[in-house]
């Protein structure tokens, strides 16, 4: 059999311990194991950017801070790959174990073009001009 991955699939320290217990799919609630499953820390605010001045005024408390959601995300990998948690890589790119950098606004690539534009033909074209 062909080894497609180096680690056979599986997470870290793994290998050795026998049979890896089934977690659940917080998307689709399947049951994958648990070395192989995406996990993600979340932490969110519990109320809205919103509504968070208005609390804040209302509040007789002063500098209260409001209490966060701490979630452990976990995502069997059809559900990862779905919700863009991790994306599809080739082959190649699948070797490469640094964490990516998400883009930011008006970052620049090498070349000077920012990061998150259209680079298809006809991209800098004015609108209402028709390609010839």
């Amino acid at each position: 059999m062909v080894k497609k991955r180096r680690n056979h699939g599986r997470k870290g320290g793994c290998h050795g311990r026998g049979k890896a217990r089934p977690v659940i799919c917080d998307g689709c609630g399947g049951r994958p194991r648990k070395d192989k499953a995406i996990q993600r820390f979340v932490v969110k605010n519990l109320v809205e950017a919103s509504a968070l001045r208005d609390l804040a005024e209302a509040s007789c408390i002063e500098n209260y801070v409001l209490p966060k959601q701490y979630m452990k995300i976990r995502y069997c990998v059809s559900c990862a790959v779905h919700r863009r948690t991790v994306r599809v890589r080739p082959k190649e790119e699948r070797r490469v174990r640094t964490i990516p950098r998400a883009p930011r606004r008006g970052d620049r690539d090498v070349e000077g073009i920012l990061l998150g534009t259209r680079t298809e033909a006809g991209a800098g074209r004015p609108p209402g001009e028709r390609r010839a």
